[in-house]
């Protein structure tokens, strides 16, 4: 940080992202939806929230990541007209 800046801050939470992300756009029913059908690509049967919660919670991060892509590229904003 530049000398002219020191004292004025001692504490920093550095974060990144724009309310242009394609995330900022979906619902709560949208992340829901999202979140079962990737479970589904997994092998979980069930709608239930609690469930596929449960279910993503208890599979290896790296497996939950392959599903993921599809999932988000298909529910991309389409800014085209």
């Amino acid at each position: 940080m530049p000398l002219v800046f020191s004292g004025l801050f001692h504490r920093v939470i550095m974060q990144s992202g724009s309310a242009l992300d394609s995330w900022a756009f979906h619902t709560a029913e949208d992340n829901r939806d999202n979140g079962v059908a990737v479970a589904k690509l997994l092998g979980c049967q069930s709608e239930d929230s609690r469930s596929v919660l449960d279910f993503l919670k208890s599979q290896p991060a790296l497996d939950l990541l392959k599903p993921q892509e599809q999932i988000v590229a298909a529910a991309a904003v389409n800014f085209t007209l």
